[in-house]
Order: C-alpha cells, then structure tokens, then sequence
C-alpha cells in the first residue's frame, strides 16, 4: 500500500508498507505473527549479497538470521509489487526485482 502524507503544506511524506495480519499463518508450517505486523519500505532497500546475509545463520549469535516462514508464490508477489510502489527503490534493483517477480 502506498501512502501519502500531508503533514505540513510544505512537507508531503510517502511511504509504502506491507500488512502482515495478527494470526495468520504465512505459510503451511503454520508461522504466523501475533501481532498486526508491518513491514516498511522506505530509504532502507537495498542490494545485499546472500553470502553476506550467511554469517548470520548461526542461531548462537545475538542477531542470528533464522528462516520463520517462506511465502507462498502469490504471496510473495504481493510484497514484491509493494516494494515496486515505493518511490527509494533504486531504478537498477526495481528492475531486478520486477524482473523476479514476473518470473515467479
């Protein structure tokens, strides 16, 4: 969902976010949040090598990177057309991106 702010008549904030719902199950291992969770997409995408993102797999570590859930295909294609919506997405990645998305 793309959103538009006007907070001061010289200040319009947009911003995009995907809606996870409270109880839901994400996929068919059940994972769900218990809370209505949002993700935010603003100046904070980004391209980051998977090799990088690896070094955070050990559960041991404080800020361990476990897999929770994967998304369903349909699901997954929602959250990629809400970051697509977002005007920080760099021209280069939106490409990329809807590139994956269309060959999901």
């Amino acid at each position: 969902q793309l959103v538009k702010l006007n907070l001061h008549p010289d200040l319009i904030c947009t911003f995009t976010y995907f809606h996870f719902p409270a109880n839901e199950p994400l996929d068919a291992d059940g994972f769900f949040f218990d809370v209505d969770t949002y993700v935010f997409f603003n100046q904070n995408i980004r391209r980051i090598q998977s090799d990088r993102l690896l070094q955070y797999q050990n559960p041991a570590a404080p800020l361990a990177l476990l897999r929770m859930a994967t998304l369903p295909t349909d699901d997954l294609k929602k959250l990629l057309n809400c970051v697509l919506l977002s005007p920080f997405v760099p021209g280069n990645l939106k490409t990329e991106l809807a590139i994956f998305r269309d060959s999901l």
